[in-house]
Order: C-alpha cells, then structure tokens, then sequence
C-alpha cells in the first residue's frame, strides 16, 4: 500500500464515527453569540503604540465596567497613578507621586478656578468621556508645566460611530452610613449624514449625578507628659479629642456637544462645547474636648508595660460645640472649534477655544462652649470609647454662644488658546515624522472679593437664641 493509500484509509476511518454521531445530534442546536471587546482593547493598545513617550490608558468601555463617580476614580485603574479620598469620591490625583501635572480636554488646555491650571478631575462624571491617556513622558508638542506628566481626556464624537446612535444608563446609588441614596443618569445620541456639500455629524451627551453621603470622624489630640496623675510617675495622656459627623450630597451635572463637517476626504471641521459643575453640600456637627488639670483619683490606667494612659476620668472639662455649613461649587465651560487639512504628505491642525471656571467656597456657623462635669476617655479598644456626662442634664442652660464664624472665598478664570500644528509624513527616511507648531494663550484670574474672614465673637446664653429661631 502506498503512502497516499495508508492516508486515506486513516481518513476514511476517522470519518466514519463521526458520521455515526452527527446523527446522534438534535435537528435544533442553540445559538451562542459572541461578544467582542477587541476594539476597545486596540483602542487602547492604539494610544500607547502611536504615543513617542511612556503612555497608559484607559477606555470607556473599561470605565464603564466599574463603578466610578467621577474621572479622579478612572485615573486610580491607570498604572502610576495614586489619588486621594474624600467623602466617598477621589480628590487629589498623582502622576508616579508628583502632582503637578498638565490636564488637557481633547488635546487643549482646561483648569478649575482655585486649582492652579490643572482640572480638578472630581468635577467631570467618568461616563462623559471616551478615553483617558496619561503621558508620563513629556514631549516637544505638549504644553509646559507638566513635571510629572499630562492627562488627556478624550470625549466622544460623531466620526467615532458608523451611523446613528443612542445610549443611556441609570443607576441608584445607596449610602449605608448616610441612610439614603440618590438617582444617576447618562444618555448620549449621535448621528452622521451625507449631503451635497459632504458629511456631516452631531452628538450631545448629559449625565445627572446625586449622590448622599455621610463621614464620621474622630481623633486625638497630642499627647502631653503628666506628672500629677499619678503619683512618682511621668505619664503620656492626650490632651483632648474632636468628634464631627458631616452629612450632606453631591450634585455632578455635565453637558457636551459636537458638530462635525466633512466637506472631502482630506478635510474636517468641527465645533464643541462642554459644560460641568460639581457641587457639595455640607453639615457638620463637632465636638471638641479638652483635657483640664483635674481628674477622678483613681481612674488613672496605664497600658501594660508603658507610661501611656489607657482610661482617664477628667473633671470639669471645656467643651466647645461647633455646627457649621461648608458647601463648595465648581463650574468650568470650554467652546472650541477648529479642524485639520490632510493633503499628500502634509497634515496641518489648527484649534481654537475659549474656557472659563468658577470656584466658591461657603463656610457659616455658630460656636457654642461649656464646661463637662465628667469626660471619660478609654483607648483600650480598636476605637477609642468617650463619654461626657452632665450636661444633658443642664440642657441649654450649660451652653453659651462664643463664636459665630462666616466666610467665602471666590476663584474664577479665563483662557483664549489658539494651537497650530503642521505634520510632514516621510516613510522611510531616518525621520519618518516631522511636526512643528505654535502655541499661544491668554490667561487671567482672579479672587475678587477674595477671601472674605467674617467671624465675630459673641457672648450669649444659648437659651437666649437657640438654633433653628
């Protein structure tokens, strides 16, 4: 037998089993589909390729999975980056441990009133943006100023889709601590259309979020050295503690828009505009504590093995009581328009935007003080246990008005920048790219009235105007 004999014998018997379980098979099989998130990969994949220097990234579709507010907690899921918390949202981001850094919307420059001429990226919902790139590397075509790099958020636009397209997500989101919870919105439509005069597209995009929140606090004073609690020995107690609890919401509203224009293949034009304000809404209620020079005899403990104080009973403590209102607002506007012109080799770009921000700060309260007849202190547990007894007792009359504090402190800001950029294809020549630009900006700033310190001390009995009259 030859070897092409020995091959289709094998074959043969190979197909014979197989023809017996085929009929084995039911007339209806299933279908299965198949979803692919090979675009979104590429697409970020793309962003680090195609960038000169160290880039990493992130798209929406990777956002999206996750639960973010805002895109300060996106930036936190990029390697080299780090951001702070506060009140349930991220705060301060860093780029490899260095804050100063560049923040650009779409490849111009965008800043937040207040914070310098970076973007305080708690301001913008994640799900209004397409894609964020963090260049860790600085390169001749990026605006100065960015030590430890630069941030480019990307939004969507009417080119990105092949035809019509809507979207919308809704979710509700519920504060254990806080006892409520709030709605979040987001819709996007965008279509694209041919006419005599080329192709043209349009996409607007909101997003509505609430939120409640609640944080409590507490903490201890320093610790001093006391040599009369008990006697022969030098012991460490702290001097005092703060109790606050803060409740209140926050509101995040964004709006973007775009139209684009393709009159021929080698030329695009285009026009946006955004919008976005983030404001918070505080309640404090805090409590502070002094440590006296009276004391229980006798209620003095020490750690095992240490001179430091673990439960002490303090006698005619001060007490000071402080309710206040702290709410924050930011607001930050661009418009934009501009295009590019891709003619055989050559690639010329020009933008031109106008951005304007807001910052506002409202501090107001009232200060109340009195005297404890018993403050008692226990460090002994994972949290420290206080106790202050006798003054509910006393009621109003124990209190009295010392301090009422109020203040406002307003930031605003402009920026007219213009960009010019000319790229020269040259495959394969040892610089296969050359790119020249121009970067102009006109910037301004101010904080007037500036920080406004209207705090006045009083001396009133609490019973003689009680809160809420």
């Amino acid at each position: 037998m030859s070897q092409f004999q020995r091959v289709g014998a094998a074959c043969a018997a190979l197909m014979v089993p197989c023809a017996a379980s085929a009929g084995d098979l039911p007339d209806a099989v299933p279908s299965v589909i198949v979803v692919g998130q090979r675009a979104s990969l590429d697409t970020a994949s793309q962003i680090r390729r195609a960038g000169p220097g160290v880039v990493d990234a992130v798209v929406a579709d990777q956002i999206d999975k996750l639960p973010d507010f805002s895109v300060t907690d996106a930036l936190q899921r990029i390697p080299g980056v780090q951001i702070a918390r506060d009140r349930g949202d991220g705060t301060a981001v860093a780029i490899r441990g260095l804050t100063q850094m560049e923040t650009t919307l779409n490849g111009r420059e965008v800043f937040t009133a207040g914070a310098g001429r970076n973007l305080d990226f708690a301001d913008v919902p994640a799900d209004m943006v397409a894609a964020i790139a963090i260049h860790k590397t600085a390169i001749a075509s990026q605006l100065e100023g960015g030590v430890g790099g630069l941030a480019d958020l990307r939004t969507r636009r009417p080119f990105d889709f092949s035809g019509t397209r809507l979207a919308a997500t809704a979710r509700y989101v519920h504060g254990e601590l806080a006892g409520g919870g709030a709605p979040q919105y987001s819709a996007l439509a965008s279509t694209r259309w041919q006419t005599a005069v080329g192709e043209f597209g349009a996409l607007a995009s909101v997003s509505v979020q609430r939120r409640a929140w609640r944080e409590d606090q507490k903490s201890s004073a320093e610790p001093r050295l006391r040599k009369d609690l008990l006697a022969g020995q030098d012991v460490l107690v702290q001097a005092g503690g703060t109790e606050t609890a803060s409740v209140g919401r926050r509101e995040r509203n964004a709006f973007s828009t775009m139209l684009q224009w393709r009159p021929s293949a080698g030329i695009e034009l285009y026009a946006e505009g955004s919008y976005a304000q983030f404001k918070t809404v505080q309640d404090s209620y805090q409590v502070n504590l002094s440590a006296p020079a009276t004391f229980v005899p006798g209620s003095v403990t020490l750690f095992p093995g240490t001179r430091d104080v673990q439960t002490v009973t303090w006698t005619n403590a001060p007490v000071s009581v402080l309710s206040f209102a702290r709410d924050t607002v930011d607001r930050n506007r661009q418009l934009a328009a501009g295009g590019s012109w891709r003619t055989g080799n050559w690639l010329l770009q020009l933008d031109a935007s106008h951005t304007e921000s807001y910052n506002n700060l409202f501090f107001s309260g009232a200060t109340l003080a009195a005297t404890a007849p018993a403050y008692r202190i226990d460090y002994s547990g994972k949290v420290p246990v206080t106790a202050v007894e006798g003054l509910a007792q006393q009621g109003a009359a124990a209190y009295r008005y010392v301090g009422v504090p109020y203040r406002t402190r307003p930031f605003d800001g402009a920026l007219d920048a213009l960009r010019l950029d000319a790229t020269l294809a040259r495959p394969g020549s040892l610089f296969h790219t050359v790119t020249a630009g121009v970067r102009l900006a006109r910037r301004s700033a101010g904080n007037a009235p500036g920080l406004i310190v209207a705090d006045a001390p009083v001396s009133l009995p609490a019973s003689a105007a009680p809160l809420g009259a």
